[in-house]
């Protein structure tokens, strides 16, 4: 199903891409955005770890998916942005929770063997990523 496809190279590219454009930032950033780049990494690449296995024709490893990527949501919730991330940091988040939301569209699709509904999903999916790496971009500007 070339859906499936799309569908789990949207979220390779959106998780690899983070981590490396994310790295970028700490050419001239202080220990404090440092430490925060680092973990902001860290976060994302435990997350990219579980869509490396991603089987979108498979409901349980979307779930599965879904659920590592809330978690990783969480952790960056509970992270304390530099003042001049802040805003970038949110829509990131609010990017991935838009990703998160899609995802369980997503299982809820592949059990019900909708073709349809999966082509839709995969036009929020790209939607979302294009939001997250705006989000990136934001975080990189002038910090190079």
């Amino acid at each position: 199903m070339n859906r499936t496809r799309s569908i789990k190279l949207i979220l390779l590219t959106l998780l690899a891409t983070s981590a490396v454009l994310v790295a970028g930032c700490a050419a001239k950033d202080t220990v404090d955005k440092q430490g925060y780049i680092k973990k902001n990494n860290a976060i994302q690449e435990e997350a990219a770890k579980a869509f490396n296995g991603l089987n979108v024709n498979d409901p349980k490893s979307v779930d599965k998916a879904q659920a590592t990527l809330d978690t990783a949501i969480e952790k960056l919730e509970k992270l304390d942005p530099p003042a001049d991330y802040e805003k970038p940091h949110e829509s990131m988040i609010e990017a991935l929770k838009e990703l998160s939301a899609v995802l369980g569209q997503a299982g809820e699709a592949v059990k019900a063997k909708d073709p349809t509904k999966l082509a839709a999903i995969t036009k929020r999916m790209t939607a979302a990523q294009t939001k997250f790496n705006t989000a990136i971009t934001a975080m990189n500007k002038d910090r190079t």
